[in-house]
């Protein structure tokens, strides 16, 4: 999934996402869990 894409799934902005996936900003709870609730899986099978 691009970060763009991801982006638009859970509500953040490409470039966010984008700084997100290559670790440049600390990933927290909040997407990890809108993104487990929009693809219906669990937040631990992401992780």
């Amino acid at each position: 999934m691009s970060a763009s894409a991801w982006g638009k799934l859970i509500g953040i902005d490409r470039s966010t996402a984008s700084r997100l996936l290559r670790g440049e900003r600390k990933l927290n709870t909040e997407p990890v869990r809108k993104t487990s609730k929009k693809l219906n899986i669990t937040a631990a099978a992401m992780i």
